[in-house]
């Protein structure tokens, strides 16, 4: 969902994803050629990008500061079972058998959640399949809710959450949980490892290390674990395994830098499910039509290129670990054989790169139900843009023609640039009106008149929104093709590959 102007976020979001989309890009090739060179590369950048990150939060936070700490008190009530932010929660309801009658109990439950006398508000929303429920200001809303979880019993339904895909509800706080005890767990091992460093302990065998980076960078691995025990569970048992790992191992490195990447992510989880709760009162209202409780039909999606090549480098780096052992007999080599092909890298500039374009859209008001179609930005290979994204509000001439000696070139242009921007008109301005075959009134080919006759023709069209450049060449770089639809492409014709 997109609030606010749809144009101007458009060419936000468009100018900020392409240019990260080539820079992400670019680095997995750069993986792909150097492993060594690119992990020192990525340190720096998710140092960056975990300070850029944070301060994205901060200036969420500073303007929507009640939805921040809204976020953060439903992260610490672990265990509750609905989605609240000051007088308004949402209530998740279901029926225990799933009857088809079960629509008819909710319109009773909502029907009866009004009566209460501290509700102010009780509808159904059925794409978040919510109960919403809005109290008077002086209520106590753990009695409103045992009131209507009460009710809802009495209608054979259940308030808890029907089975639905991780983070349904735009206000989850899952995310948020899972990245602040992945970021303490990394600094609970960072202790560990400075600490066993300072008494000189041994470390242990590298081949520990080796089997845990495998099982961490293998999305084969992931996806196992994902399928068996959910998303937020399975990034959790491998961040607690990496970190144990890497705080025996006395690798300080690894834990700073999954720390500043656990710290970009908990900054943009925090900023967008802010973003949710400031967006609330325009988005969840009675009238207003809701989303389908299933996602629509999609077109699978292509193969993720980093997916891709963390296949190929962990399954290389296992292939090179055999032969190194058959051939030198020696543990500790193949295990270096396994770390130096690792793809780490590649998967912290992925995630450092949704980190700060997700607080960045969180910051312009963007929501953004499914983080993970971000993915689909790698594999981006066009750019379409209407012409009213790079259009601005104010009208400009761009081409005049005198058709009287009278008239030069200039004088016509002065003159028809001072009736676009002036209501009042003098002896020797001009007035502007649409050509018959132009069937726009504000911009196209205008006949210029002055006192009662034609004098020239000029083309106006609207100013470049300053925003237009940027984007363009944003694309350009990332050697996207560009393609202008709309009429009116202007100046920016030249720079499109093609205009529809």
């Amino acid at each position: 969902m997109v609030f606010g102007g749809v144009a101007r976020l458009s060419v936000v979001a468009a100018g900020v994803a392409l240019t990260a989309t080539a820079q992400v890009l670019r680095g997995a090739g750069c993986v792909v050629s150097r492993v060594v060179e690119a992990a020192g590369e990525v340190a720096g950048e998710a140092t960056t990008v975990g300070a850029g990150a944070v301060g994205g939060a901060a200036r969420v936070s500073r303007t929507a500061a009640g939805s921040t700490m809204g976020v953060l008190g439903r992260a610490v009530a672990v265990g509750a079972p609905y989605w609240r932010h000051g007088q308004r929660f949402h209530v998740p309801l279901r029926a225990r058998t799933g009857s088809i009658t079960a629509q008819q109990a909710i319109k009773k439950v909502a029907a009866g959640a009004l009566e209460h006398p501290d509700v102010l508000v009780a509808y159904w929303d059925g794409g978040l399949q919510r109960l919403v429920v809005q109290v008077a200001e002086n209520a106590v809303t753990d009695r409103v809710v045992d009131a209507v979880g009460a009710l809802a019993a009495r209608h054979g339904l259940v308030c808890s959450a029907a089975p639905a895909p991780e983070g349904a509800h735009p206000g989850d706080v899952t995310e948020v949980r899972t990245a602040a005890v992945g970021l303490a767990l990394d600094t609970a091992a960072l202790a560990g490892a400075l600490a066993a460093a300072m008494v000189r302990l041994r470390r242990p065998p590298q081949v520990i290390s080796a089997v845990s980076t495998l099982i961490r960078e293998d999305p084969r691995v992931g996806t196992l674990l994902v399928s068996q025990f959910g998303k937020p569970t399975a990034d959790l048992v491998l961040a607690a395994m990496s970190a144990a790992v890497a705080g025996i191992g006395q690798s300080p490195t690894d834990l700073v830098l999954d720390a500043a990447v656990r710290t970009g992510q908990l900054a943009e989880a925090i900023a967008r499910a802010a973003a949710f709760d400031a967006a609330h009162d325009q988005l969840c209202i009675p009238e207003r039509i809701s989303l389908a409780p299933t996602a629509p039909m999609r077109r699978p999606a292509p193969a993720d290129p980093l997916q891709e090549y963390a296949v190929k480098a962990t399954t290389a780096s296992v292939i090179g670990a055999a032969a190194t052992l058959l051939w030198k007999r020696n543990a500790e080599a193949a295990s270096a054989a396994v770390l130096a092909g690792s793809p780490k890298p590649a998967r912290y500039c992925w995630a450092a790169y949704q980190a700060r374009v997700g607080c960045a859209l969180a910051a312009d008001g963007v929501l953004i139900r499914d983080p993970a179609r971000l993915r689909l930005l790698q594999m981006v290979d066009a750019v379409v843009v209407h012409t009213a994204a790079l259009a601005g509000s104010q009208r400009t001439v761009v081409e005049a023609y005198p058709s009287v000696e009278k008239w030069d070139h200039a004088q016509l242009w002065q003159a028809a640039a001072r009736a676009l921007t002036t209501t009042d008109s003098g002896p020797t301005d001009v007035w502007l009106r649409p050509a018959p075959d132009n069937s726009h009134a504000d911009t196209g080919l205008m006949i210029a008149s002055a006192q009662g006759h034609a004098v020239g023709t000029v083309l106006v069209d609207y100013q470049p929104d300053p925003l237009a450049q940027a984007v363009l060449d944003a694309a350009r770089r990332a050697g996207l093709r560009i393609v202008v639809i709309g009429q009116g492409a202007g100046q920016h014709a030249g720079q499109a590959d093609e205009v529809i």
